[in-house]
């Protein structure tokens, strides 16, 4: 079996999933993401969204509401899909303990969600 283990879903998780299944990949582990360059009708917006994710790299654009409409889209993905992805819940760093403990228990009670993946700390603070 070929699992792809780090892959982000894109605005067409069908067509994502099917050139991964014609390059002979069985199962995709999908991460939520908040950027889209594949999205981009012309060079300024492939920019703009690669300028977006130097900010999330960075440790910017960490809101609760972003990393939650970035799960949204996951399940979405997932939900489209069974049999051939499961998920990794992403986590906001910024917060409390407490707040990323609760955080990740409730993702992973999802049966569909079976790990942690993407954690970007703000640079300088991680712990």
């Amino acid at each position: 079996m070929t699992i792809d283990v780090h892959a982000h879903v894109t605005v067409d998780p069908t067509s994502q999933l099917q050139r991964a299944s014609r390059a002979g990949v069985d199962q995709t582990v999908l991460l939520s993401t908040r950027v889209h360059p594949e999205a981009a009708d012309s060079p300024e917006q492939v920019r703009a969204e690669f300028s977006r994710l130097s900010t999330v790299i960075g440790g910017g654009a960490t809101s609760t509401k972003a990393f939650e409409a970035g799960m949204s889209e996951l399940r979405v993905a997932l939900g489209a899909h069974p049999g051939t992805t499961v998920g990794f819940v992403n986590v906001a760093l910024d917060q409390s303990a407490d707040a990323i403990q609760a955080w990740i228990a409730r993702h992973l009670a999802e049966a569909r969600i079976v790990g942690v993946g993407e954690l970007a700390p703000t640079p300088g603070a991680a712990q």
